[in-house]
């Protein structure tokens, strides 16, 4: 192969192609990032001279490109392994469901019959509309909180990021078993923590120095594989109903393949298909340094009507114990509910010791994970319009990023 290849976004999945591009022979790649460094949604939250994780993100071993890094010199003792621990809080109807195994909604309530509607699942709506009535008026009533309407938004956004793709009913064990092999959307919207299926825990990594430093040894890593990296950049697309071709301010990038692995949002609307919604949330982050001594990483993922919070991560970052906290936009500040907090983790045997007026940092972000039922049509047709085309299926529906990465480089 001889083909030059041009990936718009330096966030993982850019970084993480070019590697996987340049295995297949791909003579000549090129990076182009509008920002001055390389990390998108991963680059570390920093405070002045304090810097935290920006939620819960971890790198998966078992991936090709990151093998590929982890035996090079240049990441020798970079990283952090361990096996991917978790919990999760159910509280729906005024019992708090503690799990240690499993991460997505709990349920402890005989139901009468816990059989699927089998219907066409397009909207959030039509996905949550599937289960028994308690559950889905509970899972509703929550995931409103996001200020999303479940009618709007595609059915597979219950899988990027909403933390529902699974939801698990405690007293149906050995018939959820049985349901699940024989039935493909029961194996689908309900699940079984992993200990009751006898499977292994994920094993995943950290980079010990935060995702900051992670990227600039990436950086290095990219140059001496001779792929070109251009930073602050001002890309526009032009479509000409065959190919695309991509400016950087005024300079026409020359290329023969395309990788967009950024919002395309401005590629969309260069093709003439449509302008994506681009739905977005809010989440109000909050990080403190902790007094206490952290043995391990781990995260709970919180499902209440009560609090304003829905996920929590301590972790050791540069070997000091640290929390993000990922709350609703309504939540102010942690001085309301830092005992809860506490007691939250006491039951998971992890002492946090979090005082009141105890100093944090915080910020608000805009998150474009959901993706609408007219986005995912939008795609569906860009995606048969642009077939023949250089731009390389950019997967902007999948969420998870292992996914995504495999389901580009199938198409290189």
């Amino acid at each position: 192969m001889n083909t030059n290849l041009t990936i718009v976004g330096g966030g993982i999945t850019g970084c993480a192609l070019a590697l996987l591009a340049k295995k297949k022979s791909y003579n000549k790649i090129k990076i182009l990032e509008i920002s001055k460094r390389l990390g998108g949604v991963l680059k570390d939250l920093q405070f002045g001279n304090e810097i935290f994780y920006n939620g819960c993100q971890y790198l998966d071993t078992g991936s090709d490109w990151f093998k590929s890094l982890q035996n090079r010199k240049l990441f020798s003792r970079q990283f952090k392994f361990f096996n991917c621990k978790y919990g999760s809080l159910t509280d729906f109807e005024n019992k708090e469901i503690y799990s240690r195994n499993y991460p997505e909604p709990i349920f402890e309530k005989k139901f009468k019959n816990i059989s699927l509607k089998n219907k066409n699942l397009i909207t959030l709506q039509d996905r949550l509309d599937c289960y028994p009535k308690s559950v889905q008026s509970n899972l509703k009533k929550w995931v409103i909180k996001f200020g999303i309407n479940t009618k709007e938004i595609s059915a597979i956004s219950a899988e990027n990021g909403l933390m529902i793709s699974r939801i698990f009913l405690k007293k149906h064990l050995t018939e959820l078993k049985k349901y699940k092999l024989k039935n493909n959307l029961a194996d689908t919207l309900y699940g079984i923590p992993k200990t009751n299926l006898k499977l292994k825990s994920l094993k995943v990594a950290v980079p010990n120095k935060g995702y900051n430093n992670f990227f600039e040894k990436f950086k290095k890593e990219l140059i001496s594989q001779k792929i070109e990296l251009k930073f602050s950049s001002s890309i526009k697309p032009y479509y000409d109903k065959k190919n695309f071709s991509i400016k950087n301010f005024n300079e026409l990038i020359d290329t023969e393949k395309i990788i967009w692995s950024t919002n395309p949002t401005k590629l969309i609307e260069s093709s003439k298909i449509g302008n994506l919604e681009s739905k977005f949330i809010f989440v109000r982050m909050f990080c403190l340094n902790l007094n206490v001594n952290l043995k391990e990483n781990f995260y709970i993922n919180v499902f209440s009507h009560k609090l304003n919070i829905f996920r929590m991560y301590c972790y050791k970052l540069n070997g000091k114990s640290k929390i993000t906290i990922e709350c609703f936009k309504e939540q102010k500040d942690l001085n309301s509910i830092y005992k809860k907090i506490n007691q939250i983790f006491l039951k998971f045997k992890i002492n946090l010791k979090l005082k009141k007026n105890q100093k944090f940092f915080t910020v608000l972000q805009k998150r474009f994970f959901l993706t609408s039922v007219n986005d995912k049509k939008t795609l569906d047709d860009f995606y048969v319009k642009t077939i023949k085309s250089n731009i390389i299926n950019g997967a902007w529906e999948i969420y998870h990023r292992e996914k995504k990465i495999n389901k580009i480089n199938s198409f290189l």
